[in-house]
């Protein structure tokens, strides 16, 4: 194909125009120069929505990290180091699957039990240390393990002492390891001739036992252990002790005869405590304590 002397002379100049206009992308030509082309602000390597999402070490995460980091506080306990988002749920002291310092949950109160979940520890090591107010440990308890890397597992454990304040979550040193409905009891006594737990010690009365949560729940359940009379109930409480939901044990009437009940209560998202309240005359334990 032939062009017309006319034709060639305005390919030439629009090919001059773009050689000019690309000569360097970081530095347009000059406004003084022969032909003025407009700069463009040139893109960046990380200006694209593809290219600029940052890999945060865990794979192709779209730029969004899943963890959330930073202490933790509620109406009934501080945490720190505090990191959620990790695989296995429940909460951690920092961001990965690597090393995890120890975490230490501060109470608002005194209690004299405190119940953890160890999420998937596989070495030995892994514990739970109370203190009291003057910082001296009063109970420790280590965590179940399994020994097999790659299968999770969980451990729950209860910690006792004398006026608890404060627990410290420890893990060893090499075993990733996350936490999990942290909650306390008081009173808090084991030994009983039904199992589970109570207020006090022997067959006689019986004191309401507090349960209080780090986290607040939508649900909480448990089992009352022969229950004989009207009147054992479990009450879900929020932040500020106030009553949110009630439910009464069913009862046999017959005392000797073991019978149980199993109730709930529900308040989404508000539930920071539950009170277990039995009648004066009705000596129970309790058991199957969960929550969600």
């Amino acid at each position: 194909m032939r062009f017309s002397p006319l034709a060639q002379a305005l390919v030439l100049g629009t090919t001059l125009v773009l050689a000019a206009g690309c000569s360097d992308g970081g530095n347009p030509v000059s406004p003084t120069g022969p032909r003025m082309v407009l700069p463009i602000d040139p893109i960046e390597p990380c200006e694209t929505a593809v290219d600029c999402e940052e890999d945060g070490g865990g794979g192709d995460d779209h730029g969004v990290s899943p963890y959330s980091c930073g202490p933790y506080s509620s109406a009934n306990a501080y945490i720190s180091p505090y990191c959620t988002g990790g695989p296995f749920g429940g909460f951690q002291s920092t961001s990965g699957t690597g090393y995890q310092t120890s975490i230490t949950v501060w109470l608002t109160y005194s209690a004299s039990a405190v119940t953890a979940t160890a999420l998937d520890p596989d070495l030995y090591g892994n514990y739970m240390a109370a203190y009291n107010s003057s910082g001296s440990e009063v109970g420790r308890v280590y965590f179940d393990y399994d020994g097999t890397s790659g299968t999770f597992t969980a451990s729950t454990k209860t910690v006792t002492g004398s006026g608890i304040v404060r627990v410290v979550l420890v893990n060893n040193s090499i075993d990733y390891v996350a936490w999990d409905k942290v909650h306390t009891l008081d009173p808090y006594v084991t030994g009983g001739p039904f199992g589970g737990f109570q207020s006090a010690s022997g067959t006689g009365y019986q004191t309401p036992i507090t349960v209080r949560f780090t986290h607040p729940q939508s649900a909480v359940t448990v089992t009352a252990l022969d229950p004989d009379y009207a009147g054992n109930y479990i009450a879900a409480q929020n932040g500020s002790g106030s009553e949110l939901a009630r439910s009464y044990f069913a009862y046999d009437g017959t005392p000797g005869v073991f019978t149980s009940s199993t109730q709930s209560v529900y308040a989404s998202g508000s539930i920071y405590n539950v009170a277990l309240v039995n009648h004066r005359s009705d000596y129970i334990a309790y058991d199957g304590l969960s929550f969600y």
